[in-house]
């Protein structure tokens, strides 16, 4: 629901209530193996789930291990609106019930939940100046939260053992590897962790006492401030010089923890939350030259500091420490005073040929600053640099038809420097090479008086260092040494491939993109709209040897001092698996019911996406684990949700 209330003719506040309330079935069939779980929700089939939508807000993380849940919040955008600024506020939030894809929780259980939302409060200062002056301050907040679920009645296929026991286990087994030599600060004096956890009380006649089963909790959020400005400090005819700058002051914290489920606090996970906080600021300037009418230059630089005060890992609210044994020093898990610099150039040249036809080239290098999030998951002692992308681009665009048509053609080239990735295998961050993208956009636009017609396809070659997966190891060549993943017969290990092999593959990324729709007006204020969508298959690397439970056969055996290959056993420890294509089609319906019902400023809205219930597959999203490697493909594709029905009124008053 949305209205705006003119006060005066130079003020006016404007309201949009809305909240989520439903749910969708969700089909969780993927890489053609059908999920073995029944909904608890639905008897329609095996895979089959409700997923229930829902609003939720909280505005800080638990200390003490507890959380109540948050707010049921009614999403909201208002503002008032004067001749020199504006104050406003907005909240929007969403929970839902979700379906992890691994067969360890209990399926689509209502606490298996994920939310998420983001809101601020600002005051906007409009441009009364001859320089054109704006300036924005905000006050952000974002969180996210997850919740899942296991059961003491559902049964672990592997052990036998009830999914809530396998689960408990799996978190206490970690205090005898590198997690043991975890300690905290208490009063002065260094405790190891797992000394804080009475074991002896973790079991299934607790865990029944209190609800019946095991919850891991996760709760992040994040609050900053921000402001910005930007200005027209000089302006003629054929040259325009603008400037601006932005900073953000951020605090973020995530908590991690386990819980009966009537929420009774059980322990902190044993890979611990991660806070961070820092600040950052840019400043930029950019000058459009005019020399002829038919030619535009724009050229511009920006300039950004970060800075991160702090970076750790955190059990609650306390800070990590390892104790090194052969120093016997405890050292903070934590990364302090990171600071990265860049500058980051952009030049566009346009050429007008004819009143119709016109060509664009591009050069503009972007950043992408490491997140303290990924920074306190490399080595502390290294400095991460951003990682730098260069983007060179032509585009050609042509109007026919008394400009009623046009078709552009794009052609790119991206190049970026590093790449900074989690590789799952060993649960860390690691820098690859470069990678690139080669591509091209071919669109076209039709529009008559009461249909409109659009279409667009791309071609993307993506090359993406293999590099970057440390998984990727040299099985033919063994050397001594043990505790690494890849034994061999007697104390050998497959090392990583030195050189590592820089084969720029095209990794987890379509090949080819086609969208396009149309749209009819009708003269009652009808508006039916249709779109269609085409994304290609994706290649992805995989680990060999990452399933849950597998047992991964030696892939060389060693008699003696000879090697012999095993022809059962991938060498190169990694496979490859093959994204299928998606085809799925939207729906839109707009009535304005001025016409139809002379009532002005009404209208109503319906969306339906994948109008078909085609089998839509994510981008950059898989599961790769599961219990038993027979049944489940490596890695499955998790896809989207199914059919989507959006329904909404709106109301305007003037």
């Amino acid at each position: 629901m949305g209205t705006t209330f003119g006060i005066t003719d130079k003020t006016n506040l404007s309201l949009t209530l809305y909240r989520f309330s439903g749910g969708l079935e969700y089909d969780t069939k993927t890489g053609n193996t059908a999920r073995p779980w029944q909904s608890s929700f639905t008897k329609k089939g095996a895979g089959l789930a409700d997923i229930i939508y829902r609003n939720q807000v909280y505005f800080d993380v638990p200390n003490d291990g507890s959380f109540n849940g948050g707010y049921d919040i009614p999403n909201f955008d208002m503002r008032f609106n004067s001749e020199y600024f504006s104050i406003g506020a907005f909240m929007h939030s969403r929970a839902v019930s979700w379906v992890q894809p691994k067969d360890n929780v209990t399926f689509n259980h209502p606490d298996n939940d994920r939310q998420w939302s983001h809101g601020a409060a600002y005051i906007e200062l409009k441009p009364i100046t001859k320089w054109g002056i704006t300036a924005r301050i905000s006050y952000n907040l974002s969180t996210n939260r997850e919740i899942q679920d296991f059961s003491l009645t559902d049964r672990n296929p592997i052990n036998g053992q009830t999914l809530a026991s396998t689960a408990l286990n799996t978190f206490l087994n970690p205090f005898s590897g590198g997690n043991a030599n975890r300690f905290l600060l208490i009063d002065g004096n260094f405790v190891r962790y797992n000394t804080l956890i009475d074991a002896s009380l973790l079991n299934d006649s607790t865990l029944a006492y209190n609800g019946g089963g095991l919850r891991i909790n996760y709760a992040g959020i994040t609050k900053s401030w921000g402001a910005e400005f930007q200005m027209i400090p000089y302006k003629t005819e054929k040259i325009n010089i603008s400037l601006g700058g932005n900073l953000e002051i951020a605090d973020y914290k995530n908590i991690q923890w386990i819980s009966a489920r009537n929420n009774k606090f059980l322990f902190y996970r044993p890979s611990g939350g991660i806070s961070d906080n820092g600040w950052y600021y840019g400043l930029w300037l950019q000058a459009i030259y005019t020399p002829i009418p038919k030619i535009i230059i724009t050229a511009g630089v920006r300039y950004d500091y970060q800075f991160i005060k702090d970076a750790y890992r955190n059990l609650g609210n306390q800070v990590v420490y390892t104790f090194n044994s052969t120093t016997g020093e405890y050292t903070p898990i934590q990364a302090q005073n990171k600071t990265d610099k860049n500058f980051t150039p952009r030049i566009v040249v346009n050429y007008r040929f004819t009143e119709n036809t016109n060509i664009r080239a591009i050069f503009a290098r972007a950043f992408r600053a490491v997140p303290p999030q990924e920074i306190i998951r490399l080595p502390l002692d290294i400095q991460p640099r951003s990682e730098i992308t260069d983007n060179y681009e032509v585009i050609v665009s042509h109007n026919f038809n008394k400009k009623r048509s046009n078709v552009s053609f794009n052609v790119f080239y991206l190049q970026n420097n590093r790449l900074y990735q989690f590789n799952p295998a060993l649960q860390s961050f690691n820098a690859g090479s470069a990678w690139n993208n080669t591509g091209f956009t071919l669109s076209a636009h039709h529009n008559l008086e009461a249909i409109d017609l659009w279409g667009s396809a791309t071609y993307y070659i993506l090359r993406r260092p293999s590099d970057a997966f440390p998984f990727m190891r040299d099985y033919k060549n063994p050397r001594p040494g043990t505790g690494i993943l890849g034994t061999i017969g007697s104390g050998g290990v497959a090392p990583v491939y030195d050189p590592l092999p820089n084969m720029l593959l095209p990794l987890d990324s379509p090949d080819l993109m086609i969208k396009g729709g149309a749209s009819h007006s009708f003269k009652k204020g009808t508006v039916l709209g249709l779109e269609g969508y085409f994304n290609g298959k994706i290649l992805m690397l995989a680990p060999a040897n990452n399933n849950v439970g597998e047992t991964r056969p030696e892939a060389i055996i060693v008699q003696g001092n000879q090697v012999i290959e095993n022809p059962d056993v991938n060498p190169n420890n990694f496979t490859k698996h093959k994204v299928p294509a998606s085809i799925y089609f939207n729906l839109y319906i707009r009535q304005n019911f001025d016409r139809l019902l002379n009532i002005k400023g009404l209208f109503m809205e319906l969306k339906v996406n994948n109008l078909l219930n085609s089998p839509v597959w994510n981008v950059l999203n898989s599961d790769a684990q599961g219990w038993n490697s027979a049944i489940f493909y490596k890695p499955n594709q998790i896809p989207d949700f199914g059919r989507r029905f959006m329904f909404s009124f709106n109301y305007v008053i003037h």
